[in-house]
Parts: C-alpha cells; sequence; structure tokens
C-alpha cells in the first residue's frame, strides 16, 4: 500500500477560553494517499456551528478536490470538545456537519455525494477530562473517498429511486422518479437537464422509497427518504448565479423546507423550482 503523506492546510482560528485568552490554534490537517481516501478538518470556534473564513477556505479546497472527478462520496462528521452535556454536544455536533454539507454544496458539490452525521465527543483527536475545552475536538471530517470507490447508490439494495439535476449557470434542472437502481435515475435526470439546455448539469439529490410490499432495507444506512426538492432564488448581483439548495426528506414539505434553509430563505427569495416524490 503506497505511503500517504499530510497536507496541512490553513484553517485555524483563535478561540477566546473561559478566562478570555485564547485557546491553541489548531491546524487543519488532510491526509492524501493515492489508493484511498483524502480527508480534510475544519475547526470551529467554542460553542459555534458557524464557518470562520479561515474553515470556509478548508471547504472550499475539500469541494475543488471533490469536483476534480475522483470523488464517488463525501463523509461530513461533526465532532465537539467535552465542555458541555453529551446530550447538548451530540446536537451541536449534528449542526456542525449541516454547516459544512451547505457550504459544499454552495461550492458546487452535489448533495446526493454527501453522507453526513454527527459523534459529538465520542471520539476526540486530543483526550482531555469532561468539562475541558478543546480546540482540536471542536470539529467536522471531512473524508473523500476516491473513483474506483463504489459512488452514491452503487452497490445499495433495491427501491423506488429518484433524482434531481441542476446546472448552476443557466439553472436548468431535470428529474426522474421510478427508477429500480440509482444509477438510472441519476442517467435520466442527467438526460432531462441536458436537454433543456444545461451546461453544467450535475445530480444535486439522490432518494429512495421502499417498494411498497417489500423489505427493501439493505442495511446500507442510505436512508428512505421517498421526496426530493429544488429550490432557487434570486442573484445578489448581475453576473453571479442564483442561491440555490436540494434536499431529500420523507415528505415534500421537509424536503423543501431543508432546501430552502440550504438556498437562504426568504432573505434569498428563494422558491421551490422542482420537487419530485417517489
Amino acid at each position: 500500500m503506497l505511503r500517504s503523506a499530510l497536507l496541512v492546510l490553513a484553517a485555524t482560528a483563535c478561540l477566546a477560553s473561559a478566562a478570555g485568552a485564547a485557546d491553541p490554534t489548531p491546524a487543519a490537517v488532510g491526509t492524501v494517499d493515492a489508493v484511498s481516501s483524502r480527508s480534510y478538518l475544519v475547526f470551529f470556534d467554542f460553542d459555534s456551528a458557524q464557518l470562520t473564513p479561515e474553515a470556509r477556505q478548508v471547504v472550499a479546497a475539500a469541494a475543488a478536490d471533490a469536483l476534480q472527478g475522483r470523488t464517488t462520496r463525501i463523509d461530513v462528521t461533526g465532532h465537539t470538545d467535552r465542555s458541555g452535556s453529551a446530550q447538548y454536544n451530540q446536537a451541536l455536533s449534528v449542526r456542525r456537519g449541516e454547516t459544512v454539507r451547505r457550504e459544499l454544496v454552495a461550492d458546487g458539490v452535489a448533495d446526493g455525494l454527501i453522507v453526513t452525521r454527527g459523534v459529538g465527543e465520542s471520539d476526540p483527536l486530543v483526550a482531555t477530562a469532561d468539562g475541558v475545552r478543546e480546540p482540536q475536538n471542536r470539529r467536522v471530517e471531512i473524508v473523500l473517498s476516491p473513483a474506483g470507490a463504489p459512488a452514491t447508490g452503487q452497490g445499495l439494495g433495491p427501491g423506488i429511486w429518484g433524482a434531481i439535476a441542476y446546472s448552476v449557470p443557466d439553472e436548468k434542472r431535470g428529474f426522474f422518479w421510478g427508477a429500480d437502481k440509482p444509477e438510472e435515475a441519476q442517467e435520466i435526470a442527467l438526460r432531462h437537464c441536458v436537454h433543456r439546455g444545461g451546461q453544467d448539469c450535475r445530480v444535486v439529490t439522490l432518494f429512495r422509497n421502499y417498494r411498497h410490499w417489500w423489505s427493501d432495507d439493505d442495511k446500507s444506512g442510505f436512508p428512505y427518504e421517498h421526496c426530493g426538492a429544488l429550490v432557487v432564488g434570486d442573484p445578489e448581483a448581475q453576473g453571479r448565479p442564483a442561491p440555490w439548495g436540494a434536499a431529500s426528506a420523507t415528505t415534500r414539505r421537509e424536503a423543501e423546507d431543508k432546501a430552502s434553509a440550504i438556498c437562504g430563505g426568504d432573505a434569498k427569495a428563494c422558491s421551490v423550482r422542482e420537487w419530485v416524490c417517489t
């Protein structure tokens, strides 16, 4: 197996401690391996799920890497330190993961490639006693799985699959639902988007429903969220792409609400352009 090389990214921030002094500044370290995954670390301020300018640079670097065509799956995992309760930290880690997921999507990564979870304080980089504020544990790990690994949906069990494709520069879109395989849903959604004139069509959400009289759970963890939505807002300036969001959920309303939140909601005049339920 080839040896991994360490890629050090500038993704640090000055974090205040309880006494008002600065916490040690963590460096974001990514592992680059020619035959396995590439990873990026995004650090957060204390008790925050907001990205710092430095953290945005790291997410942008991860997105640019993913868009090179070598990535088929992105795992986004939120973490916390041990300064709060386990229950609070679990919720905070989920919020941090969702923040990074939204930023990746805003940077052009297909939402269907991303798997997000939070693990709270259970997997620290630096072991500490309970109640200790540790900057290096307040993080999100982004892991890019390489081409050659199973793509999103590949190798998964049966279901009723749907997908939405979107072209950001010209706001063209396409969708399909009712496919037996995820690859089929993605291919046809992309075809419809291109047929409408899309110049940069990409699958932005992939979802599935149970076949109603079968037991379809393949134990993969890929959710059964049978509705997807695409929301697009007004461009902030001439020549800039419109804000947008895409998401899946168990109901149409939930999918639309999630996509609208990613887009920016009423503040960016976001409205539903496409929705589909399998």
